[in-house]
């Protein structure tokens, strides 16, 4: 569906479709994740599912938007980082299960 989105222009929908498929997945079951790692690397990969959370749920929102919901403007290199993104921790996740 982010595909889609990004090849449709649709850069607000490519962070909405991410973020679904982010917080559904990884972001869910991030505890899982984290247990499966010690030290440094957990608390790295603990701050970059935050961050990745954090910015595919911007990118859903507007700014004008109430203020809580943390939007921002984006443009469609923005969608395809965060689709890569997305793209890129759904593919580790699957690494991990698999080991």
């Amino acid at each position: 569906l982010a595909d889609g989105a990004f090849l449709g222009g649709h850069d607000r929908g490519v962070f909405s479709e991410c973020y679904l498929a982010f917080e559904s997945t990884v972001y869910a079951r991030r505890e899982e994740i984290l247990s499966r790692l010690e030290g440094p690397k957990k608390g790295a990969l603990e701050d970059l599912i935050k961050l990745v959370h954090r910015f595919a749920n911007g990118g859903r929102h507007s700014p004008s938007e109430r203020a809580s919901s943390g939007g921002f403007e984006v443009d469609h290199t923005d969608a395809e980082f965060c689709r890569l993104l997305a793209t890129a921790a759904l593919a580790y996740l699957a690494k991990l299960e698999s080991q």
